[in-house]
Formats: structure tokens, C-alpha cells, sequence
């Protein structure tokens, strides 16, 4: 039987070469100011667009709408006749969507 060695390279961070931050601190160093220039308009670019910007409010509620229960029975109650009910609720259900209301609240 055969025996077959298998040499692995060594790392490049196994002492082999070592990376020289000062070499890539240097040209960042001496282009700071273009650096620190494209930074300050890129941002004052950003806040004027964010100013411009109109503001969109949006909300989602859910709205419970109960009739008010009296103490006392009326005939329609008494014989199930409740076609009130559903006007009731419709007529409340368009009141909610009306402009008027709308431009009252905001």
C-alpha cells in the first residue's frame, strides 16, 4: 500500500505576509477632506429633500357603533320588528364617511 503526502499551504495569516493598516490608512488620510466634503453634501442633499417632502398622515381604526338601550320595551321590540336596527347603523356608518365630519376632525 501506498502512502500519498498532501502539503496544505501556509495562511497568509500564519506569518507568512501581514497586512499594513498605516499603508491603507495613509490615502484615506490625505483625501480626508474630499471625504469629508462628499459626506457633508450628500447629507445637507438629503435633509433638503426630506424638508421638501409633503407629509402623508395615514391611520386605521375600528369603530364600534352600539345603540343607546332604553329601560323600556317598545312595540317593535316586543313583536322583533328591528328594520330601525339596520338603518340605525347605516345611517351612522355614512355620517362617519361624510367629508364634513372629515374636514371637522383633522
Amino acid at each position: 500500500m501506498k502512502h500519498e503526502t498532501i502539503t496544505v499551504p501556509p495562511r497568509a495569516d500564519e506569518g507568512g505576509e501581514e497586512i499594513d493598516l498605516l499603508k491603507l490608512f495613509i490615502p484615506l488620510w490625505r483625501k480626508k477632506w474630499s471625504i469629508i466634503t462628499l459626506t457633508v453634501l450628500v447629507m445637507m442633499l438629503s435633509a433638503l429633500v426630506a424638508l421638501k417632502l409633503t407629509p402623508i398622515y395615514s391611520a386605521i381604526s375600528t369603530l364600534l357603533i352600539e345603540r343607546r338601550t332604553s329601560k323600556t320595551l317598545s312595540i317593535e321590540e316586543i313583536y322583533g320588528l328591528e328594520a330601525s336596527s339596520s338603518e340605525y347603523l347605516h345611517t351612522q356608518f355614512e355620517l362617519l364617511k361624510s367629508r364634513g365630519l372629515a374636514e371637522r376632525v383633522v
